[in-house]
């Protein structure tokens, strides 16, 4: 089996194995075999992950799954909190290897993807996005949200499966906080930086020792 299809079949099957079946194809009573493989061959993947607040029990689950369909892959998961870093870095001078074994899966930072699609990094994906979900009369492309399609698209061609969805982001904030200090929620980027200053300016705390300056905004990033 080929590198980049195997590295293809793992990518949707991490990426969509929570919510939907992996492609199947026919094969032996030992199992079902992804489709492009041979049912009587073992395939291993190796899969690098950005492991810091998200952790890598999801990816350990989703793997689960799809070796209970697909018992002729093996795989090993290797977690990274650099990983983003160091796969653009390796993708960029075709070098992605963990522990001296080619990656065959990477989840990647969104911030490198054009970047890298400019490079002829990642594989036109149409022919994925395209194929139809076994069992289903959806296909692959039919269950991810527009806006991550919309967003990747590159000359129309996607070259890259989500693996969490943060195409919207919001604020999260204290209502007493506000209650207390008449905090207005800020509906435009200038109410916002407003909202920041009057923040800095208020004066919290009465013991001395502390200081004053309380901290506006915290990003509850993956970290």
């Amino acid at each position: 089996m080929k590198k980049k299809t195997m590295a293809k079949i793992g990518s949707l099957a991490l990426a969509s194995m929570l919510t939907v079946p992996m492609f199947a194809g026919c094969g032996d009573e030992g199992g079902a075999t992804a489709s492009g493989g041979n049912a009587n061959a073992e395939y291993s993947l190796q899969i690098y992950v950005y492991e810091q607040g998200y952790g890598k029990g999801w990816v350990e689950k989703a793997a689960q799954e799809f070796v209970k369909k697909y018992p002729n892959y093996k795989y090993t998961i290797h977690g990274d909190g650099g990983a983003l870093e160091k796969m653009y870095t390796q993708i960029k001078y075709d070098n992605c290897k963990v522990e001296d074994a080619p990656i065959d899966i990477a989840l990647i930072d969104d911030s490198n993807y054009y970047e890298l699609v400019g490079l002829g990094k990642l594989v036109d994906l149409t022919d994925l996005m395209d194929a139809e979900l076994p069992d289903s009369d959806q296909k692959v492309k039919d269950i991810i949200p527009q806006d991550h399609l919309d967003w990747r698209a590159v000359n129309g061609v996607q070259y890259g499966i989500p693996w969490q969805d943060n195409c919207a982001n919001g604020i999260i904030y204290n209502k007493s906080f506000f209650e207390k200090y008449d905090l207005q929620v800020p509906e435009t980027m200038d109410e916002y930086f407003e909202l920041c200053e009057e923040i800095l300016a208020l004066d919290l705390w009465d013991d001395p020792t502390y200081s004053d300056v309380e901290a506006p905004l915290v990003w509850a990033g993956a970290g």
